[in-house]
């Protein structure tokens, strides 16, 4: 018998993802939901759209960053590990 292959992860409901997410004190990223597709970037700058990669993760296109959302059980994303270039870190989400 053959076994069919899984199949990719389903992106979670964006809207649950859309928000601000702390880098350092006072400096943030934003993550908005526009024509149906994820954008982020710098707060207050120029945001990009972003591609599904699997689960929660995303990327955006011409970059080495991966987004990986942390999201709750009520959908919505409490942080996001953010990875570039080998290195990994977790950005909370701003109230």
């Amino acid at each position: 018998d053959a076994v069919a292959p899984a199949p990719a992860a389903a992106a979670p409901p964006l809207e649950g993802l859309a928000g601000e997410y702390e880098i350092a004190p006072g400096r943030t990223i934003t993550i908005a939901l526009e024509s149906g597709r994820l954008h982020g970037g710098p707060t207050g700058g120029e945001r990009r759209a972003m591609t599904h990669v699997s689960g929660t993760t995303f990327t955006a296109p011409g970059s080495a960053i991966t987004l990986t959302f942390t999201v709750g059980a009520d959908g919505r994303a409490t942080a996001v590990v953010m990875r570039q270039n080998g290195n990994e870190r977790t950005l909370r989400r701003v109230p």
